[in-house]
């Protein structure tokens, strides 16, 4: 007897080693970028929209808006995953931004150094 690991189960520990791999900031320098993640989950998929938000609070980010939160790191694989995972593909947003205006208390979340 043995145990296998389903497709959604490979995508779900996909999804979670990606998350892990982010919870722990890179050691190398900020390439001063802002990963933003914008969406809007319509109301009849409520439960989506708050999955999305936990995720992505659980993974690191900050909370920007109700619907925006920024990373200050490279996760686009992570995105990619979880909209698959959530079957949100459309409804979800991801932009590098190369700057964000009165970005301080940000920085100082992430602890980033200050402009330059």
């Amino acid at each position: 007897m043995f145990a296998r690991l389903t497709k959604k189960g490979r995508s779900t520990l996909e999804l979670h080693k990606e998350k892990l791999r982010l919870a722990t900031p890179p050691k190398k320098k900020w390439d001063h970028q802002y990963r933003l993640v914008m969406f809007d989950v319509p109301e009849k998929r409520k439960k989506v929209r708050d999955r999305i938000r936990q995720e992505v609070a659980d993974t690191g980010f900050l909370r920007v808006q109700d619907s925006a939160w920024i990373y200050p790191y490279d996760c686009e694989e992570f995105i990619a995953l979880l909209k698959a995972k959530l079957h949100i593909g459309k409804d979800v947003l991801y932009a590098i931004v190369d700057s964000i205006e009165n970005d301080t208390w940000i920085r100082k979340h992430f602890g980033l150094p200050p402009p330059r």
